[in-house]
């Protein structure tokens, strides 16, 4: 299960020296590729399941998302990830199984730890930055509370659903 609340960030020098006075350990910057599957007729969608393959670098990270459950200010969701040491054979095999790539988006996304919580900053080019904080609901009160923010004024709407606008010809190229 991952538990998570999301933040629109205006002020990105700030936020990062939020992270050092709290002494947050950066763990990696990278630009992250997710493609989105499902078959033509769109059978994972109607039962509310998302399959992603993420590339970073030639390696990559298939995620299987399970509907999100309603609670007032997190976003849950039930989620089993697979590391792929080949991102071109992970494809591969979906689409052999007769999925096609629905759509898709590119971020640059930087993470960092702190007590048990993931913090991840990403940067989307039409959008915008946003933090994104996952951990237990206690962790994620405390370190949206160190940052600055209210979890109560999170955002628990997806990416996906932020950038609903982009046009089709937008969606990622592989």
């Amino acid at each position: 299960m991952k538990i998570e609340i999301k933040f629109k960030i205006y002020d990105l020098n700030f936020l990062k020296q939020k992270l050092v006075s709290i002494k947050a350990k950066k763990i990696s910057k990278k630009r992250e590729h997710d493609f989105y599957f499902d078959t033509s007729d769109k059978v994972l969608s109607k039962r509310g399941i998302l399959c992603r393959l993420r590339k970073i670098d030639t390696s990559g990270l298939l995620t299987i998302k399970g509907k999100k459950r309603k609670t007032k200010y997190f976003k849950i969701k039930d989620e089993v990830e697979i590391e792929v040491n080949d991102f071109q054979k992970a494809k591969s095999c979906l689409e052999t199984l007769g999925f096609k790539i629905t759509g898709g988006k590119e971020k640059v996304r930087e993470l960092y730890l702190y007590k048990n919580t993931k913090i991840c900053i990403d940067t989307l080019s039409r959008i915008g930055s946003y933090i994104e904080i996952e951990g237990t609901k206690r962790n994620i009160i405390e370190v949206s509370k160190k940052l600055g923010f209210n979890y109560k004024n999170g955002i628990t709407t997806s990416y996906d659903k932020l950038l609903e606008n982009v046009s089709k010809s937008d969606i990622l190229k592989i």
